[in-house]
């Protein structure tokens, strides 16, 4: 290989047959196949990692935003393959993935990531996530997104991630329930339902709550996809591994990643137009699919509006006819009447009793008893003369005679 000449890190074949081979000392590394200069791909990971938002990026670094989108995936890339391959610790005593170990506590719970609050608002397809944490001073922990929750996919998720002589901290969820009895040393649970904190044994999952919720507050609500939030979920996890050391953890993990070599030539630049282009076509087609959806989408929408107005209208059309029908009748009702007073129409028929009739066959009802009216006054005797011979007795008005029996019917 000759250094070519104008060209700082390029060089090329000498070989008469491959004149047109050229390649360069930082190819196989992150900066190999960019034109952007070294000192502006650094200032990109710096704000990378300190967690600027790509708007703050864009105005520092100068560049557009497929370009920061572009970078930040490719560090992003670094940093799950860091995860993978060293895990929490290449010198611990257990396996790097693992998390707890002998008497050590870990709190496992789900979360949902990307939903609606108060139920309110467009659709939100969220992802569930399942994570645990020990309660050690490292508090490392795991994350993972999950398509269900069921007793299967915990114990597959606990044999993963947590170590078989752990204890387990967990709320009453019943998946938990076998995992925890078949998968660890000790399973204790609280109920969610009247405290966050159980009084006697002093269970709670508090920690993970609050891992939860600083997840959240990191994590951008457009990363809630499947490929997003996993990324994003491996990214928390490497902070939290390497804090206090970020920025030479990062370099590190550049230094032992694998990236792919470029080797300029006519047949692989070629190649790489080519695949360029299918690429281009492939976007395109994604963007005129999605723009299909979203078409039809808002056609179903209009759709569904225009029938539900056309619903509404209609309900307010019959309520509008009811009424209309009903001050007719009181209108033909009130000059009825009024030509009933001038003597000029027949006054309608009365209403029939609708009481039911007693029929011939049944027999006469029992008289009624006497009524005896509250605080009745009793007649009083007649004042008599004085001097008279009559008795006081007969002074007294006659008394009516005694009712008759009722009659029995006859048999």
């Amino acid at each position: 290989m000759t250094k070519e000449n104008g060209k700082k890190e390029g060089y090329r074949c000498n070989r008469k047959r491959c004149t047109a081979a050229k390649t360069s000392r930082l190819n196989g590394t992150m900066f190999s196949g960019s034109n952007l200069l070294y000192g502006t791909i650094v200032l990109l990971a710096y704000l990378f990692l300190l967690g600027v938002f790509f708007g703050g990026v864009v105005t520092a670094s100068g560049t557009c935003i497929q370009t920061v989108a572009h970078w930040f995936r490719i560090f992003r890339r670094v940093i799950v393959e860091d995860i993978e391959v060293f895990g929490w610790s290449s010198l611990s005593p257990y396996s790097s993935y693992l998390i707890g170990g002998p008497g050590i506590i870990v709190e496992i719970d789900e979360s949902k990531f990307g939903k609606r609050t108060h139920n309110r608002g467009h659709r939100v397809e969220g992802m569930w996530v399942v994570g645990g944490v020990e309660r050690t001073k490292e508090h490392r922990f795991f994350a993972v997104p999950v398509s269900d929750r069921n007793e299967t996919t915990m114990r597959e998720i606990i044999k993963k991630y947590v170590h078989p002589e752990s204890i387990l901290y967990t709320d009453m969820w019943k998946a938990y329930t076998k995992p925890g009895q078949e998968c660890v040393a000790g399973h204790w649970t609280v109920n969610h339902k009247k405290w966050y904190v159980d009084p006697k044994t002093g269970v709670h999952t508090n920690t993970i709550e609050g891992t939860w919720n600083g997840m959240k507050l990191f994590i951008a609500r457009k990363r809630y996809s499947k490929v997003g939030i996993f990324e994003s979920l491996v990214e928390c996890a490497w902070r939290r591994k390497n804090h206090g050391r970020i920025w030479d953890a990062f370099w590190e993990a550049v230094k032992n990643a694998d990236f792919q070599s470029f080797t300029h030539s006519p047949e692989e630049d070629q190649r790489r137009v080519f695949e360029r282009e299918i690429l281009k076509e492939v976007k395109s087609l994604t963007r005129e699919e999605e723009r299909e959806k979203r078409k039809r989408n808002e056609e179903e929408w209009r759709e569904t509006k225009r029938q539900k107005r056309e619903e509404e209208e209609r309900k307010e059309r019959e309520a509008k006819q009811k009424k209309e029908a009903k001050e007719t009748r009181l209108e033909a009702m009130r000059a009825h009447a009024r030509l009933v007073a001038l003597g000029l129409a027949p006054m309608p028929p009365l209403l029939r009793n609708s009481a039911p009739r007693t029929p011939v066959s049944a027999p006469p009802p029992p008289p009624a008893p006497p009524v005896i009216r509250p605080f009745q006054t009793l007649p009083t005797a007649r004042p008599l003369p004085r001097g008279s011979n009559v008795s006081r007795k007969s002074a007294l008005p006659p008394l009516p005679p005694p009712p008759p029996p009722p009659s029995l019917p006859h048999t």
